[in-house]
């Protein structure tokens, strides 16, 4: 057949349509003609294609793209209110090719789900007209071309079976199409106003909040309206419904807005917008209810956010789809089923993973938006609804209505004793002493409560009440051995009391409670940093890890480890990963990344870190005491003493504030007032050794030896205290009996090692000195105190090589030791300039170090310059009475 007649064949299907059955042409471009007629809101299409023209390959290409040309000219064209629903044929006319290969390409279309064309393709050869469905010669009983093609297709029988198949099969793809157009006219109808006024409400409030002090401040939180339980038991009911529009940071405000965004519409738009708000703020408002009675059986006493309405949309929708599946496009319900649950199972496994996710709210919310879902009629498919028995949901609604009365009740109703809980508030807000007038008030009431007694004791410590807490933690641990919580702190007690052992007693008791209790494998590690057993602190810092690997502390006591093993880049590796974790607020790792700042001399940057950790509310005070240190260590006195006063005045419980004024006062040499203050550490049962050496070193510079009670006993701190005063007594037969006695209670006290060192040097026994730092150098080879000493040693035995090897592993710029490393090292190349440079930078750290007036004096002496030479020498026994290098050497210029 040649292409004339296949275009008059064309011309007479095309003149049929528009003469027979009342069609008009909508286009022609690229041999395809294009008529319709529109009926109602049912548009139906007949397009034709002279596949003559075309290969195979090119005709496949012109269907795809006529495709893309018809939802453009729909879009541009009358029929663009994307209501109507679009059916026709689509008929290939071909002439002598195979045409089982184009099958393939004409497969039924479906353009954004509205159009529906059904191919025909027309064999003028064999003058058949075939339908790609089995090769079936049969067009169900629909138009377009209907009556045109009745008398063409070829006189075969089908069997009536065979017709209500695929009559079936047509009809149910478009009634499918009818579901998902009375569907999108819904969510069409109108707009989702109700969901965007939430919207701006939840981002209007958090900004109004952030304005007022912060998110993630208690105090604006309890002002604004959060659910704290104390406040609602007292009266406050309102807070079960303000809490809902309140976010606590960003990151929950945008998790909640966009949640939001994205299913409050859909539910608002199937169930009106007046239900929807129903259903959003009886949720929230029954999530926080059973939230609420959950705080009954917590430590949590506060609770916020939308999360229990988010979850009600939730439910709802869930109750939407399952009861409304017959009605819903197919594709549509398994679509949201599926979604719905995957959200559903996401939300579940994060509420049990993630810590602080109020599970509650998010369960109690879920199942209220999954009962009014069902019991309120939705407006899409509202002639459903009028066939359903109300029987059903009107039960369903009074029992829910019931049980929700009860639960709020329950929930709504004050504890026997709201003392705990009031205490809790107090213990979480860090007002110790309120929540110790609480808990004990508490403990009159339940005097056998093995919790209260924990909670005093945690109480206690807060206000650096030792030896008080120790009493409650026993209590405690009286009334139920395997606490917990209460054995991981009665190893806290113990450590800051130094008794080690005791310490890790209970920390080993809390794991073998629970064998995957982190905090206990913490505890356990930081003993072993303090016991100089490095493989096991490694170890069990790495095991509480391993038990949770979201605990910020647990990677900040492994980074400390690091840290006096002077491997910074791995301790900055774990204090950055703990500060990720803590959002910048685990306090350790602030001190740590400090700590490396001055390690490596930037103290702009350790500045910085100060500066964030006094914006921790309790812990502020360590800010200024970091300060006081840095300024100390520049030389800036008056900066560094007012900031340790600050410190003290922040917390002047706390032995360390004081501690450090007095070494700030020291460096000053304000020697006075640096005696008090040290007095008031100890006061405080001060655990740091320094501490003891330095309150020795200020009653020989006081001239109050005499004054010193030298009584028999004591512990380790004492004893080390009272070595010192014997040496400063130039009595070293005591001092060395002290030590011994020191290093029995406690092997691991470098300070003993380096006090016996400097005795045995001083007596002339440099071998004796040598074994001795050899032995502190084998318990602890990261201190910077026995590297130095060791060097000094070599050097005065002639090592020049070695003790210039062991110099330069100092490398702390915040150490004085570190400066007199480098002044040895370029004193022996003969740079004196230089050396007493390093020596001055050092000087301002401790003006009354030996170390550095020694220093000075062998440089003077190496330039010649007896008389300052003299003079330095004189101020080292000034500093130290003891000192056999400075004695002798001035015995030789007296012979001079």
């Amino acid at each position: 057949m040649h292409d004339e007649s296949i275009t008059n064949y064309i011309e007479k299907i095309k003149a049929d349509l528009i003469d027979k059955e009342h069609f008009v042409e909508l286009y022609n471009i690229d041999s395809v003609i294009t008529l319709m007629r529109k009926e109602g809101n049912i548009i139906y299409l007949c397009s034709i294609i002279n596949c003559q023209e075309h290969g195979i390959t090119d005709t496949g290409i012109i269907i795809a793209g006529y495709e893309k040309s018809l939802i453009e000219f729909i879009h541009k064209g009358d029929i663009s209110s994307k209501k109507e629903l679009i059916r026709g044929n689509l008929f290939l006319v071909f002439s002598g090719y195979d045409y089982s290969h184009v099958m393939i390409e004409s497969g039924v279309k479906n353009i954004k789900n509205r159009i529906h064309l059904l191919p025909l393709i027309v064999d003028l050869e064999r003058g058949k007209v075939f339908s790609p469905e089995d090769n079936l010669t049969y067009i169900p009983d629909y138009p377009p071309g209907r009556n045109f093609f009745k008398d063409r297709l070829p006189k075969i029988e089908i069997e009536q079976e065979k017709k209500e198949q695929i009559t079936v099969l047509i009809n149910k793809e478009f009634k499918e199409i009818e579901k998902m157009e009375l569907f999108r006219e819904a969510m069409n109808k109108t707009r989702p106003y109700v969901t965007w006024s939430l919207l701006a409400l939840n981002i209007f409030i958090w900004f109004v909040m952030e304005a007022s002090g912060g998110t993630e401040n208690v105090n604006v939180l309890t002002v604004f309206g959060v659910n704290e339980r104390i406040a609602i038991w007292n009266g406050e009911y309102w807070r079960l419904l303000s809490s809902m529009f309140i976010h606590i940071g960003l990151l929950h405000l945008a998790g909640n807005c966009l949640f939001l965004y994205l299913c409050g519409p859909l539910l608002e738009l199937s169930y009106g917008h007046e239900k929807f708000l129903i259903i959003y703020i009886l949720s929230g408002f029954l999530g926080n209810i059973l939230s609420l009675l959950g705080m009954k059986y917590s430590v949590t006493g506060i609770s916020a956010g939308a999360s229990g309405a988010l979850f009600g949309i939730l439910g709802a929708l869930i109750s939407f789809t399952i009861m409304e599946r017959k009605v819903l496009p197919q594709k549509l319900y398994k679509s949201l089923i599926k979604n719905l649950i995957i959200i559903v199972v996401l939300n579940l496994l994060v509420g049990l993973i993630i810590p602080n996710i109020d599970i509650l709210a998010h369960s109690g919310g879920f199942l209220a938006g999954l009962i009014l879902g069902y019991i309120l009629e939705n407006e899409i498919y509202t002639d459903e609804k009028k066939k359903r028995n109300k029987l059903i949901p009107t039960a369903g609604g009074i029992i829910f209505l019931l049980m929700s009365l009860s639960i709020s009740y329950l929930a709504m109703t004050a504890p026997g004793n709201i003392s705990y809980y009031t205490g809790n508030n107090y213990l979480r807000d860090e007002q110790y002493e309120e929540a110790e007038k609480e808990f004990t008030k508490a403990i009159a009431i339940e005097p056998d409560s093995s919790d209260i007694y924990m909670k005093l004791a945690i109480t206690c410590l807060g206000q650096n009440k030792i030896d008080m807490a120790l009493e409650k933690i026993e209590n405690s641990l009286k009334m139920d051995q395997k606490n917990l919580l209460a054995n991981y702190i009665a190893g806290s007690i113990y450590q800051q009391k130094g008794d080690l052992e005791k310490a890790l007693f209970y920390y080993r008791k809390s794991i073998e409670i629970d064998s995957k209790f982190a905090l206990g494998y913490q505890g356990t590690g930081d003993i072993y940093r303090l016991q100089k057993k490095w493989a096991l602190a490694i170890e069990n810092s790495k095991k509480a890890i391993e038990m949770n690997a979201l605990l910020p502390s647990a990677y900040s006591s492994l980074g400390w480890i690091y840290l006096y093993q002077q491997n910074i880049e791995e301790g900055k590796k774990n204090f950055d990963r703990a500060l990720s974790i803590s959002s910048h607020t685990d306090i350790k790792a602030l001190i740590g990344t400090a700590g490396i700042y001055m390690y490596r001399g930037d103290f702009t940057g350790a500045l910085g870190e100060a500066e964030k950790i006094k914006k921790l509310k309790s812990q502020s005070y360590i800010g200024y005491m970091i300060e006081s240190d840095i300024y100390r260590t520049e030389g800036e006195y008056d900066k560094s003493i007012t900031c340790a006063h600050t410190a003290v005045e922040k917390k002047g419980a706390d032995y360390y504030t004081h501690f450090y004024l007095a070494r700030s006062y020291l460096s000053y040499g304000k020697n006075k007032e640096a005696f008090t203050s040290l007095q008031k550490s100890m006061e405080l049962d001060c655990n740091e050794p320094s501490a003891y050496e330095l309150m020795a070193f200020l009653y020989y510079r006081l001239n109050l030896l005499k004054e010193v009670s030298y009584k028999e006993g004591g512990n380790k701190m004492y004893r080390l205290f009272l070595a010192n005063c014997y040496y400063y007594s130039k009595d070293s037969d005591r001092a060395e009996k002290e030590v011994g006695k020191i290093l029995e209670l406690d092997p691991a006290i470098i300070e003993a090692y380096l006090l016996k060192t400097s005795i045995f040097y001083n007596r002339g026994n440099i071998n004796k000195a040598e074994e001795t730092i050899h032995k502190a150098k084998e318990i602890d080879p990261y201190d910077d105190r026995i590297t130095y000493r060791k060097a000094y040693l070599l050097l005065q035995n002639g090592k020049k090589e070695e003790a210039i090897k062991e110099f330069t592993c100092l490398k702390d710029l915040s150490n004085p030791l570190t400066y007199y490393g480098k002044a040895f090292i370029l004193y022996l190349n003969k740079d004196f300039d230089g050396a007493v440079k390093h020596v001055d930078t050092a000087l301002k750290i401790y003006r009354e170090d030996p170390e550095g007036h020694l220093l000075l004096a062998m440089i003077a002496e190496g330039k010649g310059d007896m008389v300052k030479a003299r003079e330095e020498y004189k101020t080292v026994l000034l500093y130290d009475p003891n000192r056999i290098d400075a004695k002798k050497k001035l015995k030789e210029f007296a012979r001079e």
